[in-house]
């Protein structure tokens, strides 16, 4: 009983601190977001609830707590913050930069991203400008489609744990030149070295090649770290078996 007390207190804590809309930060729309990594070809990575929560020493279902995961997260961010990154940082859009009595809607909204709203506004609410991380929510295939068809990528390198959703892929883009790289099913930050390995050896051209991660918040440093070795990364989510779903 104390413990759900708890629990319902810090919510409403956070929530009532998280009432307004960030004052600094500027979040660009999908297509917007899109856009920008297409035309600078740099690679996006994407924050959720999931990841603020590393930020409150709390896991998720298929990823355990790390105290370097956490700090990987964090510097991320501060680097994003330092103009100090080969990547474009993207936060959700509509739920941090939104009156905070939307999230009221649905009680799901407001247990998920109250907390994370308080984290933003109070870490992270500098004047930069993120992209959005709902990019890749459902309804949105036929904008984010574009980071692979285009005129200069002709090969897709397609990380995911289950070989399905690449299979999925493959048909429905009829993409020849893809190449497969599995990962866990849970905890895959505890394999990250061996993963971006994997991932490399499995580029054959820098140039024309997009790497699409699906790892859960271990995909936050694999593609800054891929970023950082020149490749093109894109941190795709869960949008291939169940993708986000906007606030809308």
């Amino acid at each position: 009983m104390l413990h759900k007390i708890k629990v319902i207190y810090k919510v409403l804590h956070d929530y009532l601190l998280s009432l307004g809309k960030p004052k600094n930060a500027v979040f660009l729309n999908t297509e917007d977001t899109i856009l920008y990594a297409l035309n600078n070809r740099i690679s996006l990575i994407r924050y959720g609830d999931g990841e603020f929560g590393f930020f409150e020493k709390r896991g998720v279902s298929y990823q355990v707590y790390e105290d370097n995961l956490e700090n990987d997260l964090l510097n991320i961010c501060r680097d994003f913050c330092n103009n100090d990154a080969n990547y474009f940082l993207c936060m959700p859009r509509s739920f941090f930069n939104s009156n905070g009595f939307q999230l009221l809607k649905k009680k799901r909204y407001l247990t998920s991203w109250a907390s994370s709203r308080y984290m933003f506004k109070k870490l992270f609410d500098i004047n930069v400008t993120y992209g959005d991380a709902f990019c890749f929510s459902q309804g949105m295939d036929t904008i984010y489609k574009a980071l692979w068809e285009n005129d200069f990528i002709e090969n897709v390198v397609f990380v995911h744990n289950d070989i399905k959703y690449y299979n999925d892929f493959v048909q429905k883009y009829n993409f020849i030149n893809c190449k497969y790289v599995k990962i866990p099913n849970k905890n895959s930050y505890q394999f990250i070295h061996q993963i971006e390995q994997d991932i490399k050896n499995n580029v054959t051209s820098i140039n024309n090649t997009v790497i699409l991660v699906s790892a859960g918040p271990a995909a936050k440093p694999i593609v800054r770290d891929l970023s950082n070795c020149g490749l093109w990364a894109i941190d795709t989510g869960h949008c291939w078996c169940d993708p986000l779903r906007d606030i809308e």
